[in-house]
């Protein structure tokens, strides 16, 4: 009885965890745009923590509306226009 409490509680953790990660990432996609702007300033300004979350929600959002090539594209290109900033794109890869 008391592991079926403990699943139901764990199952309802999960569930309203997944709830909230499906509102922000509709959040997200009310304005991607200006997402990916606040992504590239978060890379310039080393703040590679937060950058790497919302590169993460970014991606998970192009692949929930089946654009992860889009998201690759932007991203390269940012790469590219971020040569410098390697620290980012090397956490990135792990």
């Amino acid at each position: 009885m008391r592991e079926t409490a403990e699943a139901a509680r764990a199952k309802k953790a999960q569930d309203a965890a997944e709830k909230r990660l499906q509102r922000k990432l509709d959040e997200l996609g009310r304005d991607v745009d200006a997402a990916w702007m606040k992504l590239e300033k978060l890379v310039e300004a080393r703040a590679y923590d937060e950058a790497l979350m919302l590169a993460v929600d970014l991606k998970a959002l192009a692949t929930r509306g089946d654009a992860l090539q889009d998201f690759a594209t932007r991203f390269e290109a940012m790469r590219k226009r971020q040569l410098r900033q390697r620290g980012f794109f090397d956490r990135w890869k792990r």
